[in-house]
């Protein structure tokens, strides 16, 4: 009796391996790659700026980083957004959920990508504003002021993870680059012109701009309070966890294709 060969399995790739995976993926393509290199080079011009003009109270490293954080995150979401949407924009989500059947184990994998992304937009930030406080006495504004402060790099890492993950959470939702990029910057904008054109809406707004008490985070502004955290918190769930639960239903219920 002629014995029947059991076909053997490979492992599923581990967690670690997939978010290398998708690391690489959003480095490898041209949008993500020139994406970085603009952030990088933004985040240089705002520390030159304050450099070159800046008066003796800006050659502090604390004003350097601050300032340097918050320029870093302003392209942070679209690359948020293109890590996810790229599966459908470069015609892949066929081949990447057929590979990883567990769709969730690919969509944490993108999420942790782009913390790691965000932790090391902060190394670069912490990078440039430590040269650049090192200069302060070269353009004769003083002695530099190392005013560094681990409360302020913990604001930082979270509101630079904040930001991507926000951009993250609106791509699953909309699945389309284009959309989704026109979104992450028209919402915003529309929050604060009706914040500033409608009177008294500022207030019950603050409880759904992420962008206002995320501002005051990185800043390590003394004003931030309870109240604040808690704004910060809604601000959080309405941007990041419900676009990730609704994204992440559609992704679940319907059917994958490459077009």
């Amino acid at each position: 009796m002629t014995a029947v060969a059991v076909p053997v399995l490979a492992p599923p790739p581990s967690l670690p391996r997939l978010v290398t995976i998708e690391l690489r993926k959003t480095v490898d393509t041209r949008a993500g790659f020139w994406l970085l290199a603009a952030n990088a080079l933004l985040v240089v011009a705002v520390a030159a700026v304050t450099l070159v003009v800046g008066d003796v109270t800006d050659g502090r490293f604390g004003v350097f980083f601050v300032r340097t954080v918050g320029a870093g995150s302003i392209l942070l979401p679209v690359v948020g957004i293109l890590a996810v949407t790229s599966e459908w924009s470069q015609r892949t989500a066929l081949t990447t959920f057929a590979l990883v059947p567990r769709r969730e184990r690919v969509i944490a994998a993108k999420l942790l990508a782009g913390t790691v992304i965000a932790v090391a937009s902060v190394a670069v930030c912490l990078s440039i504003s430590l040269v650049a406080t090192a200069l302060v006495p070269v353009f004769g504004h003083g002695d530099g002021h190392w005013d560094v402060d681990g409360a302020a790099l913990g604001s930082a890492l979270l509101f630079m993870a904040m930001w991507m993950l926000a951009g993250a959470a609106l791509g699953l939702l909309v699945m389309r680059s284009a959309p989704a990029i026109v979104l992450s910057f028209l919402i915003p904008s529309a929050i604060a012109a009706s914040a500033a054109g409608i009177p008294g809406a500022e207030r019950p707004l603050r409880w759904i701009d992420l962008g206002t008490v995320a501002g005051e985070l990185n800043a390590a502004h003394p004003a931030v309070s309870a109240t604040d955290w808690a704004h910060l918190a809604s601000g959080v769930a309405i941007s990041v966890l419900v676009p990730l639960a609704i994204g992440f239903v559609r992704l679940r219920r319907g059917e994958v294709t490459s077009s």
